[in-house]
């Protein structure tokens, strides 16, 4: 299985979007693995992508269910 670890600058994190996460032929895209902040940081680009499955290991913040990640 194809794992991406999504952080470093923006320009960084641009480049791996534009590398990784192209529609190719077999319609796959690799599991990527990121933080709560990046997800905030980046929710534009990475909401146009049709996820599968979300796990967060956040949990001490995902229990406030109006926390900003379970908003967005």
């Amino acid at each position: 299985m194809q794992t991406l670890l999504y952080h470093g600058s923006k320009p960084e994190r641009k480049d791996m979007l534009d590398r990784h996460f192209r529609q190719d032929q077999s319609g796959r895209y690799p599991v990527m693995i990121t933080s709560y902040e990046i997800c905030i940081i980046d929710r534009r680009h990475l909401e146009k992508f049709k996820w599968q499955y979300l796990v967060v290991d956040e949990g001490q913040r995902v229990k406030n269910r109006n926390c900003r990640l379970i908003r967005e």
